[in-house]
């Protein structure tokens, strides 16, 4: 009785214990709540809210002005009306009067000067407009430039502008790029400057590969824009797939030029009249910032009845950022500002057409003229390739050295000035080169080497995954920190490839090779993980000027001082369908600069069709060649070349030679005009006088009593 006492004492004193401990807490807690403060306060993440809708008319109470122009400006808003003094043709930069037809978020677009685009915080890109929600102060003001600050007080960004008259041209440029509270996205500057309501007589003018006209006079079927990045999409934001998933996706064409034009005709003339001249012509170029521009272009009845076209600056990129190694991931934006200044320049061009407006820009930017009396052809002769074996790769021998020399004497006879690029000389062949491209094939090049006057392929941009001579750390990685990839070959790291062209120069000279062929330079134009788009290039440019002026593949803009020559120029365009016809803006500016070539004409799912165009745009045709017949190629990299044998290509390459022969005293002139008269058939008309007819279809043209047989060209008029 006693035990069982003693263990109820035990119990109830433990109970009393835990009631004690809790009596403690709770009052504890009751008093730090008394000492602290009556509310309890909880941080939220500051959301934008949008200023109401205004839509701002122009009063202009300030210009600059020069003998070609007179820019009137309205300094609260930074609207602006450029008169051209020699036409009386007037530019308005915003939409002045208010479209009923229009919402508010494509009527705020329209009416405003800046738009910047930046990320919320929750994730969504959303838009600030400068007419609505921007204080802008004017700095300094003289007869011919003023500067402005513009602030965004409700995102905390900031930039300064400037405008200055220079000629037949106004200058804008964007300097000290600030953002606060939320991270800049993308800017957009004037983007109505140009734009036109409905179906009009005019044109927009664009780069797209071999270029191309949006027609504002017919109506449009298309449902989407036209929009592309200058120089290509940046694959360093791209995330990494095997190469096998998109080999048959063929990529959009590059848009090549840092400029677009837009053309309007009097509204006396009919759109049948808009190829002939007084047409009134604005040319934009853009002189700072072309690697984060994205051209847009909309027709009426598509989004709105309005015509626009613009560039948006891309201040930052999207990239995917890996959670897990099974590939998932969020999309994120990069983190640093892609640049903080770009400039901007408008040519205001009378009674212009498609050529002359663009011939603006060769007069500005020509330092000379790349004058030539005439032609020559291109060949790159494929030496060997390398075909995996059961336990190695075995050498696949293409065109042996005494094999080149007899084709390139046969070629030298008929075509003297003729241009020779060895491909594929390196030890165990072309897949098995690159980044190093040094020792030569023994087997191919037994004795000291005697072409030395030729050109010899290297490329230092990608280098195919079989060869022995990379290793990782000469991979770039992108954004997502994977190996860069581009058509299933590794790209090199800018980083690697500054150093290591040094020294293979050095070994290059040894054997006394002096002239080269860049492979991709002008294709490619790409950030990494650790640098920018605009860093990456001018490494390799500067990189590479060690070879002097070599013939660069690729045409972007920016290896124009780099290159003596050009190669695999495109032949047509995109081929969107806001997109009306091909217009060959592209190789008219570029063989003002220097020789240009096409892609191997022999390796074309129509050849007739593109020699014609090649003769046409006043490009030098390209062919791939080799000795041994190309289905010795079918089990290695270069399956592709499906028909490269010399001796079949032979007389089809003469009767190419015969036709550049005819079109001597035209092929290097300038065009003056170029005419649609019927479908694939135009009337081009020369700056020497001459008129050639041009027939693309397959059928017999009959133009004034003169038959012009299919996929040909006829003298019209001699000069």
């Amino acid at each position: 009785m006693l035990r069982l006492n003693e263990s109820i004492r035990k119990g109830l004193r433990k109970i009393l214990l835990r009631f004690l401990f809790v009596l403690l807490i709770v009052l504890g807690v009751a008093w730090l709540v008394q000492a602290g403060p009556s509310e309890v306060v909880v941080s939220k993440v500051e959301s934008f809210s949008e200023s109401d809708y205004r839509f701002f008319r122009p009063s202009y109470n300030a210009q600059l002005e020069n003998e070609y122009l007179r820019v009137s400006f309205d300094t609260n808003s930074l609207q602006f009306m450029v008169t051209d003094k020699r036409n009386n043709a007037q530019w308005k930069s915003v939409l002045e009067d208010e479209d009923s037809e229009l919402n508010q978020i494509w009527s705020s677009f329209f009416n405003t000067p800046f738009i910047v685009e930046f990320c919320d915080s929750t994730g969504n890109i959303k838009r600030t407009y400068s007419t609505r929600d921007a204080k802008i102060s004017i700095r300094k003001r003289s007869s011919n430039m003023f500067t402005a600050s513009i602030v965004f007080e409700n995102i905390g960004a900031s930039f300064d502008v400037s405008y200055e008259l220079i000629k037949d041209s106004l200058r804008l440029k964007i300097n000290n790029i600030n953002e606060g509270k939320y991270r800049l996205m993308g800017l957009y500057l004037y983007p109505y400057l140009g734009g036109s309501h409905g179906v009009v007589n005019g044109g927009f003018i664009l780069a797209d590969g071999v270029g191309a006209k949006i027609d504002l006079s017919k109506k449009t079927v298309a449902t989407a824009p036209f929009k592309a990045r200058l120089y290509g999409l940046d694959i360093g934001f791209r995330e990494v797939f095997p190469y096998s998933y998109f080999r048959n996706v063929k990529e959009p064409e590059n848009y090549s030029l840092p400029l677009y034009g837009i053309l309007y005709a009097s509204d006396s003339q009919n759109s049948e009249n808009l190829a002939n001249e007084y047409i009134n012509g604005l040319l934009t170029v853009i002189e700072e910032g072309d690697m984060y521009a994205e051209i847009n272009a909309f027709k009426a009845g598509i989004v709105t009845n309005h015509n626009w076209i613009t560039a948006r600056f891309v201040l930052r990129d999207l990239h995917k950022k890996l959670l897990n190694k099974a590939g998932e991931g969020i999309t994120v934006p990069q983190e640093e500002l892609n640049t903080t200044k770009f400039t901007v320049r408008y040519f205001f061009v009378p009674n212009a057409n498609e050529f002359s407006l663009v011939q603006r820009f060769v007069e500005e930017y020509s330092k000379k003229s790349n004058a030539t009396n005439g032609y020559t052809f291109k060949f790159d002769v494929l030496i060997a390739e390398a075909k995996k074996s059961t336990f190695d790769y075995s050498l696949v021998k293409m065109t042996n050295q005494e094999q080149f020399l007899k084709i390139k004497s046969v070629l030298r006879k008929f075509i003297p000035e003729s241009l020779f690029v060895l491909v594929g000389y390196t030890e165990g062949g072309l897949s098995l080169s690159s980044p190093k491209h040094l020792p030569l094939e023994k087997r191919i090049f037994g004795r000291p080497l005697q072409p030395l006057e030729d050109y010899f392929y290297v490329n230092y941009i990608l280098s195919p995954k079989e060869s022995k001579s990379l290793n990782k750390i000469g991979i770039a990685l992108n954004r997502l920190e994977q190996f860069m990839e581009y058509e299933g070959k590794y790209v090199l790291s800018p980083k690697f490839v500054k150093s290591f062209v040094i020294k293979e120069k050095r070994e290059f000279e040894k054997v006394g090779i002096k002239k080269f062929a860049l492979g991709s330079v002008g294709d490619l134009a790409f950030s990494t993980r650790d640098m920018t788009r605009a860093e990456v290039v001018t490494d390799f440019t500067n990189a590479f000027r060690i070879f002097g002026k070599p013939i660069v593949y690729g045409f972007n803009w920016y290896v124009i001082s780099l290159a003596g020559a050009l190669s695999d120029i495109s032949l047509t365009n995109s081929g969107y369908e806001i997109e009306d016809e091909v217009l060959p803006i592209v190789p008219y500016i570029l063989k003002q600069f220097l020789p240009i070539f096409s892609s191997p004409l022999n390796l074309s799912s129509d050849y007739n069709r593109d020699l014609l165009a090649c003769i046409e745009y006043g490009i030098f045709p390209s062919f791939y060649l080799t000795w041994e017949s190309s289905e010795k190629l079918v089990n290695t990299n270069s399956k592709d070349l499906v028909s490269t044998r010399f001796e079949d290509w032979l007389p089809k390459i003469l009767i190419a030679k015969e036709m550049y022969e005819k079109a001597l005293f035209f092929i290097n002139s300038k065009l003056v005009s170029r005419v649609q008269v019927s479908q694939d058939v135009y009337l081009n008309t020369y700056d020497n006088g001459a008129k050639v007819l041009f027939n693309y279809s397959e059928k017999p043209f009959n133009f004034d009593s003169k038959i012009v047989k299919p996929i040909s060209f006829a003298v019209i008029q001699a000069r």
